[in-house]
């Protein structure tokens, strides 16, 4: 190969390439025939044109053979690595017609790969490469005369084992000891598109005479600009013509600077990556653009100079950048600085959808405000999740900053990352309410894939709920170019194909990935929570008070690797530093420390595993809902085992200790099985409390249970055994077989054991009942294989329930709801009668509304006003009327009274709205209802001062128990009534009034009792019968004046104000009834009379004035204090299930007595044969109950 061919856009990767494990070594894919291949599908951008073994071609003084085929697979990594550019570039692109490059697959590039094209030369687009601008300007004018129309090159050559692996551009890499295809096709299409510098082999090692756009955005070690013509040379003064490297090595000062990279770097001034074995060279200046490479040594007689060595200045040296030319890459995609570098090659890319933001500067305070998420337009889509693949919320490439995240991160794309962080010595924090996200095919939310001594505080959330999922990685991953050319780790630097062939370790793999990451909100994950790559050491992982964690906590870090160099480099802490220490049970104050937490309650919805791990449970209640199989296990709190694996065991560990002041909490099964902790050594002392499986027992069942703990040496022994106290109302007893390490635990139920959490004496009845039926239950026989409340290895912490009976689910619920009996109460208001005698006190109520509404339009048509209002009815005279009445009748005297007569018919219809509230009061049930209707009535006046009339009404009402009685009640009645009053004008304002209807009500109920997660729904109808009667009296004293200037006889103003009393009967009767649907908690409910009786004391006032036309205003104001005597309502019923054992509802009044208000408005025409009048009324009591009933009545006289 030539000089030129050495230079131009060259791939070299070292010594060797790409490889990945998902295939496996050694993996043979089946040959094929040399088809072209099209990214997209249809051509429209890339044409890979794959050439057949044979095929020659003469291209810058080379001859280019292909010496061998393709794979399936290696055709497949062609592809993919062509579609991450279709992705990257087809937004902007512009070309009209395919961009074809060459692919060969050549026997003469072993181990290697190579990308090039030409550059344009003269024009608008000199600089940039062939392919670039047939790509962003549709340039094709000097392709097709001496390449055929191929735009650039690609050549792959043969590995060591005879073929390239292919895998998908993973988040990290993941090709084990072979060189994986696709990362590479993705090196070497940058070049092709212009990461090329075209030193000519006819002047040595100097730039030609059109620059490439690359070209010009180098500088050399003095921050000179590169010239046509320019000749590199390794040592010179500055000002010399020449462009100088401090050295004739690959670090040596040159980098590449433009527009979009210092948008990207933000004067952050970058350093080659730390070389401590000297072999890329010793520069340690920094740069204020990317590091590049400088020379590479080839040998003299393959085009190198007299010491063998080329000025190569075509790799980007960013720290393990897929685009460099390093020993170790650990990235398969490109940076936001490469990205940015490919914009200043002439190629337009929307940077943003890539990267929300990166961190290239060290030694910053700064808080990130930059969110990620969908792009549009150049716009992100506030809230929207990016789907783009491979992109980043935030890089942190620096060291030694303290970054705050406040905006979300919300990258869903496929093997996209919320947050990758470098470097080494940053701080990390996700501020509360930030979102950090990362819900597609292997997405990453939180991962730290290199250097030291890292610290990461989650306060916000980290979710990956994709396929392969993994929400906080610590993850060095694996080499771009082999693991067998180098592997990188905490305190890992390594020739792993030589068998541990150990190399000068970099000062930022002298430590702990990461120091501390501490939880305080929520991480979930699909495969793993927390995952602790085989390289990666972390020291402290603590998950605080207030953390949610969904997902397994995996490491895979072995302190027994071989590659671990502690023993060879400077490490001076002992072994037991470089185990992770997995702490729970604490809080973290406003000084940033951490404290132990009494309070402290967390369940780990997952699993614990990895022999590099010690978990420290320090304060509070730690549930484990999954298993833990870790290097060691202290507990200084309560440990409460839930999850079990196939052979029993929660935890399996080597060391296990519980300390004086700890409780070992251990499930236990009905046939005798406990939830075991398996470990080496074990250190006992503190409390072994027991915790029954959650099912049916029989009263008085004894259980025999075997040994929690297995340890092949043990120290110490539990203080105290106890057997946890978590039902309300099972009692369990327990005694220690002498014999052995078992016990015996005796279950009982006792008669009160549900009524003993009754609110009244009607729950008590229920709970009574409830006790008679669970002691008729018998004890199943549980399998632990069949059990799952986590996974399918839970321990049957809840059982499976597939055997039971509905009741018996019914008694689970209520056996295992909170400890404190709460729950229980809430069930026995649920499960009663108690939704009828709401539905029933709401009925009751309503007849009262109407009771209300009639009796004020009763007040008003014996008020000597209507009378007035009708000739026909005698009106007062002056003899009559107070005497301060008298002294406004001047001018009166002698005026003739009106001779008595019989009134028209007065025929009204009264449209109403009603609503009633009772809120939680004394333990009473809240409860709201809102009905309307209508009422028609007709009435007459009498000359004795006797009114009679009949009416009617129509309502629709609905009701809606809340709290735990959770029901709704929708009514219709129909009643028909009679109302009379007596006022003669002898009685002098005083009179009498009666009131009675009947009518049948029509009523639907759905009832929904949910207690514990047993949930069932019922329905009922039934008709009943519904009536009324009131009976008062009371007396009004009137003034009543005619204003000066009036010449009407008849007086126009008149003031009633008097006391009133009445009583209120009301009754329902409703017949007996079974509910339909649901299962066990269905209820016959038995015939019951419903009745109230009221008292009612109080006052009423009106004043109505009559206007010179004749037409009439009145306003009116009746309150009273209201009695109920009937203050209990009872319902007798009994599940169906269970006809024989029957209980009784209780549903007290929270208090007897109310305030009533009611007003109006009246308005009567100057002829007086119509009427209309605005009625508003409510009702108070003291324990939150009030009513509002809003009426307008319209009437007329015939």
């Amino acid at each position: 190969m030539s000089r030129l061919m050495q230079r131009v856009g060259t791939g070299l990767w070292a010594c060797s390439l790409f490889a990945c494990t998902t295939f496996g070594v050694g993996y043979s894919w089946p040959v094929v025939a040399a088809e072209p291949i099209y990214v997209p599908s249809d051509g429209s951008l890339f044409w890979a044109d794959i050439k057949d073994v044979g095929f020659t071609y003469e291209a810058f003084g080379e001859t280019l053979t292909a010496g061998y085929e393709f794979s399936a697979g290696e055709r497949s990594a062609i592809e993919q690595g062509l579609e991450y550019w279709q992705l990257l570039l087809q937004d902007n692109a512009q070309n009209s017609a395919p961009l074809r490059i060459m692919v060969i697959p050549s026997a003469d590039a072993f181990n290697n790969a190579s990308g090039l094209s030409a550059i344009v030369v003269s024009g608008p687009f000199a600089g940039k490469s062939w392919l670039a601008a047939a790509l962003a300007d549709n340039w094709f004018g000097e392709s097709g005369s001496d390449w055929d129309d191929y735009l650039g090159f690609v050549l792959i050559g043969q590995t060591a084992n005879g073929e390239w692996t292919s895998e998908p551009l993973t988040s990290l890499p993941q090709n084990g000891d072979s060189i994986n295809l696709t990362s590479a096709l993705v090196h070497e299409i940058a070049h092709t598109l212009g990461l090329e510098a075209l030193l000519t082999a006819e002047t040595g090692d100097s730039f030609g005479s059109t620059l490439s756009l690359w070209e010009q955005g180098l500088r050399d070690s003095y921050g000179q600009k590169a010239a046509p013509h320019m000749s590199v040379v390794s040592s010179g003064n500055k000002g010399e013509g020449t462009f100088v490297t401090q050295g004739e090595t690959a670090y040596s000062g040159v980098y590449f600077t433009g527009e979009h990279v210092e948008d990207v770097l933000q004067g952050a001034l970058l350093s080659y990556p730390e070389n401590p074995d000297g072999f890329f060279g010793s520069y340690a200046g920094k740069m204020p653009g990317v590091p590049v490479n400088g020379w590479e040594y080839v040998g003299e007689g393959n085009g190198g100079n007299e010491n063998g060595y080329i000025a190569e200045l075509s790799h980007i040296e960013l720290q393990n950048s897929l685009l460099s030319h390093q020993y170790y890459r650990n990235w398969n995609t490109l940076m936001e600085a490469e990205i940015a570098v490919m914009q200043d090659l002439g190629l337009s890319i929307d940077r943003r959808a890539w990267y929300g933001y990166s961190i290239y500067g060290s030694g910053m305070t700064l808080i990130n405000n930059n969110p990620y998420y969908a792009r549009e337009n150049g716009q992100y889509l506030i809230g929207q999740p990016s789907t783009m693949p491979w992109g980043i919320g935030l890089h942190v490439y620096g060291s030694d900053n303290n970054i705050t995240q406040q905006a979300d991160l919300l990258a869903d794309g496929s093997y996209a990352v919320g947050v990758r962080l470098e470097g080494q010595g940053n701080g990390l924090t996700v501020a509360k309410g930030t979102r950090i996200q990362a819900n597609g095919y292997g997405g990453t939310a939180l991962m730290v894939s290199y250097g030291r001594n890292h610290q990461v505080q989650l306060d916000g959330s980290a979710v990956a709920l994709g396929p392969d999922g993994i929400a906080a990685r610590f993850d060095f991953g694996g080499n771009v170019v082999g693991n067998s050319e180098e592997i990188r780790g905490s305190w890992i630097r390594a020739y792993a194909a030589a068998g541990a062939l150990y190399l000068g370790l970099p000062s930022e793999l002298q430590g702990a990935l990461v120091n501390s990451f501490n939880v305080s909100g929520q991480l979930a994950g699909s495969k793993a929570a927390i995952y602790i790559s085989d390289n990666a050491l972390v020291e402290h992982i603590n998950i605080l008070s207030g953390a949610r964690v969904w997902g397994d906590i995996v490491s895979e870090w072995n302190l027994d690797n071989d590659l671990i160099q502690t023993e060879h480099q400077n490490f001076s802490g002992t072994r037991d530093s470089l185990y992770t220490q997995l702490n729970f049970g604490q809080r973290q104050g406003h000084d940033g420390r951490l404290y132990d937490d009494a309070n402290y309650d967390f369940t780990m919805y997952g699993n614990i595993s990895g022999q590099g791990i010690k978990l420290n449970h320090r304060a509070g209640r730690l549930s484990l809902a999954g298993t833990v199989d870790v290097y060691a296990v202290n507990n200084n709190g309560t440990m409460a085992l839930y999850g079990v694996d196939q052979n029993g065991y929660a935890i399996s560990t080597t060391n296990f200790t519980n300390g004086r002041d700890a409780t070992l909490e251990a499930g236990f099964t009905v046939d005798g099985r406990v939830t075991r902790v398996q470990a080496e050594q074990a250190q006992l002392a503190g409390t072994l409390a027991l915790r029954p499986q959650t099912t049916l027992y029989a009263n008085e069942q004894k259980i025999d249970l075997g040994s929690v703990l297995t340890a092949e040496s043990v120290s110490g022994a539990f203080e105290h055994t106890v057997v946890a106290d978590y039902s309300p109302t099972l009692d369990f007893s327990l005694q220690q077989d002498k014999d052995s390490d078992g016990y015996q635990v005796t279950v009982s139920r006792k008669a009160n054991a549900y009524s003993q959490h009754a609110a009244n004496s009607g729950a008590a009845s229920l709970g009574q009942a409830l006790a008679q039926i669970a002691n008729q239950v018998q004890s199943p026989d549980q399998s632990l294989a069949k059990t799952s409340r986590v996974s399918t290895e839970s321990f049957p912490d809840h059982s499976d329930h597939s055997d039971h009976s509905d009741m018996d689910e019914l008694l689970l619920a209520l056996d295992w709801s909170a400890p404190d009996g709460h729950e229980v109460t809430q069930g026995l208001n649920a499960l009663g009668a108690n939704a009828y005698d709401i539905a029933a006190r709401v009925s009751l109520n309503q007849q009262s509304t109407f009771n209300t509404m009639l009796l004020q339009r009763q007040l008003n048509q014996h008020s000597p006003q209507e009378k007035q209002a009708h000739p026909a009815v005698p009106a007062m005279s002056a003899a009559t009327l107070p005497a301060t009445a008298q002294l406004s009748q001047q001018g009166q005297q002698g005026q003739a009274a009106v001779v008595p007569v019989d009134s028209e018919w007065n025929v009204w219809v009264a449209p109403y709205a009603s609503g009633m509230w009772q809120g939680t009061a004394s333990n009473t049930t809240s409860w709201s209802s809102q009905s309307y209707g209508l009422m028609l009535g007709a009435d007459r006046n009498f000359s004795s001062g006797l009114t009679l009339g009949a009416h009617l009404v129509a309502t629709d009402q609905r009701t809606k128990a809340k709290d735990e009685l959770r029901a709704t009640v929708d009514s219709n009645a129909v009643l028909l009534g009679v109302h009379g009053s007596y006022a003669p004008d002898e009685w002098h304002g005083g009179w009498l009034a009666a009131q009675a209807r009947v009518g049948v009500e029509s009523s639907d109920m759905e009832r929904t009792v949910a207690i514990n997660g047993y949930v069932n729904s019922h329905e009922s109808s039934w008709t009943g019968v519904i009536g009324s009667v009131l009976l008062g009296g009371g007396k009004d004293w009137q003034w009543q004046w005619q204003a000066q200037g009036q010449e009407r006889e008849q007086s126009n103003s008149l003031l009633s104000v008097g006391p009133l009393a009445f009583v209120e009967y009301s009754f329902l009767q409703r017949p007996a009834l079974d509910e339909s649907k649901g299962n066990s908690s269905r209820l016959g409910v038995d015939r019951e009379l419903y009745d109230s009786l009221r008292l009612n004391v109080g006052a009423h006032m009106s004043y109505d004035t009559v206007l010179s036309n004749g037409a009439s205003f009145g306003v009116e104001l009746l309150t009273a204090v209201r009695y109920e005597l009937r203050d209990e309502f009872k319902t007798g019923a009994h599940f169906l299930e269970y006809s024989d054992i029957s209980f009784t509802s209780q549903n007290e009044l929270p208090s007897n007595d109310s305030l009533l208000v009611q007003g109006a408005l009246r308005f009567a025409s100057p002829d007086s044969a119509f009427f209309a009048r605005m009625d508003v009324g409510g009702e108070i009591s003291r324990d939150d109950y009030r009513a509002l009933q809003v009426g307008l009545q319209l009437g007329w006289f015939f």
